[in-house]
């Protein structure tokens, strides 16, 4: 991309704003913003049953299967809005990422299958086995998850021309590497702070948080410069958001009202997803298409926008569930069965 083209599409972005034709966008990008977040967590329940299941049991059983199902209808959730709001451009991404996932689907129905039967096994080896593969397969889910969403933002390893990858780029690429390092610390950060672990320095999380943000920023600026030129003219959003990490370590830090700070975290993080969105908007894979052609419109679009607010409302009523229970159960207000299903 010519320097000319990066100042020309950056002063459009910025002097056009957001139109009525984002909407779409930024609905299907906050599913999808969800999503993430909810699955950042659970990768970072798998990353501690993992590293040491015995020690964290306490910790993450209680939260792994509530989460993991909500999971599962935020995915069908995105997708189906996905399909609706693009369906243009969905058959082509999908013979384009064919390869990765089916590859993603088989690992997951391992995670799923081991996830399950750790649940009703009734042997304490067994059980450690069946949760450390559990974790494995979820953490190869996730690269593997992030490798075809940060190709969809940088392109690299891939050709849109002929709807294929090259295996070596598409995965061991800098910027690919770089945003897997950047995600995987935010992930530490969050399952740190959300589930109170102590290891080392109670500091660790706002290291964690700090090494994220170094290796968001420099894959961005090298590969991806009309995001971070956007960057530099919408930076008040990512102060606003810096801020409410702020408050939330501080609450964390002084132990004061645990839930606002834990609350606090979950919202960061979300409008962060929300906020690269908006800096990517509205292209896909680093200029190659212009998510605003390629919405759908019409009647069909009124339909959509209906199913989107209907199937929300569902999901954040699960979502409230999930929360009132994760919450109780580790207070100790709510008992718990041996599987970690929350019962009264």
């Amino acid at each position: 991309m010519g320097e000319k083209d990066l100042q020309q599409r950056t002063a459009c972005d910025n002097g056009e704003g957001i139109k009525m034709s984002a909407i779409p966008f930024f609905v299907n990008y906050g599913i999808l913003a969800a999503f993430l977040v909810l699955f950042l967590v659970e990768v970072g329940m798998a990353f501690l049953a993992a590293l040491n299941y015995e020690k964290f049991k306490g910790l993450i059983m209680p939260y792994i299967v509530p989460i993991w199902e909500i999971n599962g209808t935020f995915a069908v959730f995105y997708v189906v809005n996905l399909e609706a709001t693009y369906p243009s451009l969905v058959p082509a991404v999908g013979t384009l990422f064919v390869a990765p996932l089916i590859f993603s689907f088989v690992l997951y129905a391992v995670h799923n299958g081991f996830l399950a039967y750790s649940e009703f096994i009734e042997k304490k080896e067994p059980e450690r086995i069946f949760m450390i593969t559990y974790g494995i397969s979820t953490l190869i889910v996730a690269f593997v998850a992030v490798s075809m969403l940060t190709s969809s933002v940088s392109a690299i390893g891939i050709s849109l021309k002929t709807l294929s990858i090259t295996s070596y780029t598409f995965f061991l690429n800098g910027f690919n590497i770089m945003y897997f390092i950047a995600i995987f610390f935010l992930i530490l950060t969050i399952v740190f702070i959300l589930f109170s672990v102590k290891m080392y320095s109670p500091y660790l999380p706002l290291v964690f948080l700090v090494i994220s943000l170094i290796f968001l920023f420099v894959p961005t600026y090298i590969y991806t410069r009309y995001i971070f030129n956007n960057f530099l003219h919408y930076y008040p959003i990512f102060i606003v958001v810096l801020l409410i990490f702020v408050v939330s370590f501080l609450l964390y830090y002084l132990e004061r009202y645990k839930l606002v700070s834990k609350a606090l975290l979950v919202l960061g993080s979300y409008m962060s997803v929300m906020f690269y969105g908006a800096l990517e908007y509205p292209y896909f894979f680093n200029g190659a298409i212009n998510a605003s052609n390629a919405t759908v419109t019409g009647p069909i679009a009124t339909a959509e926008d209906v199913i989107t607010i209907v199937g929300g409302l569902a999901v954040v009523i699960f979502m409230a569930v999930f929360i009132y229970f994760s919450y109780f159960v580790k207070e100790g207000k709510v008992k718990k069965t041996r599987a970690g299903s929350p019962v009264k």
